[in-house]
Order: C-alpha cells, then sequence, then structure tokens
C-alpha cells in the first residue's frame, strides 16, 4: 500500500482526491438484492429485463447496503474467499481503501442528517430523545443513536480508526496467504523434482516447475553459477527479461561419473538453502504480524488514517456503471 503515502499528501496539500472501488461488494450475510431480478428474468424469459431490474435495484441499493462495520469486514473476508478460491490474493488495496472511505461518508453524511432533522425540533423533543436513547443503553438493549444505521455511531475520529485497522488486517492476511501459498507450490515443485528417475524427466519436471521454485528461492545467482560449474548438465539461459535453469542433456559428459541422483540432490539441496534464506526476510515483510509492524513503523497507517479522516476524499463504486 505505497501509494497511501502520495494520497496522504495530496490531501496535507490541500488537494481533493477521488477514490474508486472497482469490485462487487455485498455483505454475504444479507440477501441476494438481485434475486427478484433473476426470478421475473427466469418467469419472463426476457434478458433485457434483468438488466433494467438489475439497473434499478442496485441504484436503490447504493444507499443502504453497507452501513453495518461488521458487515464491511464480511464483505471482505467473502471477497477474499472467492479469490483464494481462484488461486490469487487480493491486492487491489486502493479498492480497498475507497470501499471503507465510501462507508465512512456514508454513516457520516446520514449522522449528519439527522443533526440537520434534529434543528428543525423544539429543544425538548431533542431532549426526549436523547434521554431516552440513554436509558435504553444504560439497560443494555442497542442503542438505535442514527436513522438508516445498522450499529452505533462512534464518532467520525473512532471509525477512521477501526477502518485503519480492518484496511491493514485485511491485506496483512491477504499478504501471509500469497507468501503461504508460494512456499506450498516451492515444497510441491521439489516433490516433483524427487520423484524423477531419469536425466529426460528431471529436465522436463524441472523445466514446468522452475518458476515455483524461482517465487521463492534463487533471487541471487551466485549459488545456481557455482551449481553449473560443478555440473555442467545445469545451464542458465534468459526467457525474456527472466533467468532460467534448464538441463542440457548435451552438455553431460559421456563419462558422466557424478551421476543423476547426485545432481538432482545438489540442486534441490540448493533450492533449500536459498528458501531458507528468502523465507526469513519474507516472515519480517510478508506475515500478518510483520506486514502490520513494517506498516505502522513506516508511517503507512497514519497516512491511512488520514485518508479516511479527510472530508476532502471521496470515494465511488464503478462496478455497476
Amino acid at each position: 500500500m505505497s501509494g497511501v503515502r502520495q494520497f496522504a499528501d495530496f490531501i496535507g496539500r490541500g488537494v481533493p482526491l477521488m477514490l474508486f472501488d472497482s469490485r462487487h461488494r455485498q455483505d454475504p450475510s444479507q440477501a441476494d438484492p438481485l434475486r427478484p431480478a433473476a426470478d421475473a428474468c427466469r418467469k419472463s424469459k426476457d434478458v433485457d429485463l434483468f438488466n433494467t431490474l438489475k439497473h434499478d435495484v442496485m441504484k436503490d441499493c447504493q444507499h443502504i447496503e453497507f452501513m453495518s462495520l461488521a458487515g464491511v469486514w464480511r464483505t471482505l473476508e467473502a471477497q477474499s474467499h472467492r479469490l483464494h478460491a481462484a488461486g490469487v490474493a487480493d491486492w487491489y488495496d486502493t479498492s480497498t481503501i475507497a470501499f471503507l472511505k465510501e462507508v465512512l461518508n456514508r454513516r457520516w453524511d446520514a449522522v449528519h442528517g439527522q443533526q440537520l432533522v434534529e434543528r428543525e425540533k423544539w429543544l425538548w423533543q431533542v431532549i426526549e430523545e436523547r434521554s431516552r436513547d440513554k436509558q435504553s443503553s444504560e439497560r443494555g438493549m442497542p442503542k438505535d443513536a442514527v436513522v438508516g444505521l445498522a450499529d452505533p455511531f462512534l464518532g467520525r475520529d473512532e471509525e477512521a480508526k477501526l477502518a485503519a485497522d480492518m484496511i491493514v488486517a485485511y491485506h496483512s492476511q491477504e499478504s501471509e496467504w500469497e507468501m503461504l501459498s508460494r512456499h506450498t507450490g516451492f515444497e510441491d515443485a521439489l516433490g516433483e523434482l524427487l520423484k524423477a528417475q531419469t536425466w529426460e524427466e528431471f529436465r522436463d519436471t524441472l523445466h514446468a516447475n522452475f518458476f515455483k521454485l524461482h517465487a521463492c528461492a534463487f533471487h541471487r545467482w551466485n549459488r545456481l553459477e557455482d551449481l553449473s560449474a560443478k555440473y555442467p548438465c545445469f545451464e542458465i539461459c534468459h526467457k525474456g527479461n527472466h533467468q532460467v535453469v534448464r538441463i542440457s542433456l548435451d552438455r553431460i559428459p559421456a563419462d558422466d561419473s557424478t551421476g543423476f541422483e547426485e545432481a538432482r540432490d545438489a540442486f534441490v539441496c540448493a533450492a533449500r538453502k536459498e528458501f531458507e534464506f528468502s523465507s526469513q526476510f519474507e516472515q519480517k515483510r510478508n506475515s500478518r504480524s510483520g506486514y502490520t509492524v513494517h506498516f505502522h513503523e513506516t508511517g503507512g497507517w497514519l497516512c491511512l488514517y488520514d485518508i479516511l479522516r479527510s472530508s476532502a476524499v471521496h470515494a465511488s463504486n464503478l462496478y455497476n456503471l
């Protein structure tokens, strides 16, 4: 989320900022608002009818759908599960910020709207309503502080803090999931290499799995260069902008004394040493705790709070346009 520092700099200079969310957001605990439209389309077999009803329904839902902070987290979790099922993590951090900012702006607008309504009432009416809310709270009853909100309004500063913590928690778990997925792919690739029984199988398996290995190891090429010097079968070549390792059967001497298994095990050992080195660094940056600590230490959380707190930042969703 390096962009938050630039966004905060714009705000500090007094420049209005507009953020857009491109994701489809819906609280999974709520009923699908498009189900009636889909049922009507199925009965009439009219595709255009669904598009018309979808536009009307989603237009109405834009102002009522995401008023609960708990619902926001459920929505983010549902988005995360859908992406993980497809094998990817959610890196659209600007969309997440725009989503939370839109929710906060709606909640604040609802509070401001109620304050405007109170100005039109007699003083005794406002005092009576506030007193009734206080008594309900003391009896342990839920306090409906703002008409239209699914949970109590906590104040502009407090809700901005909660939203900032929510964004950091969400993307820290996404970072850790992506890291662990790469680690799993690395171990699977090594397992496939160890199953190879011939030079041809080793060559084909390494060709198919090298980028799984390279995602967690061999960020430095000196170990591979040393390996290639000792075992001529390993050839470092270029593929586009990347360097890759291939098994060149032509480079294997006819009187090969090292043997296939020795070369295979040497490559696996080198890969594991590289993985141990890189994983130590990743734990400090890509795990949940490491990501959170680094983000706070580099001032990212304060920048995020400024964005969510500012009245000069506007947000909207582009999915239903």
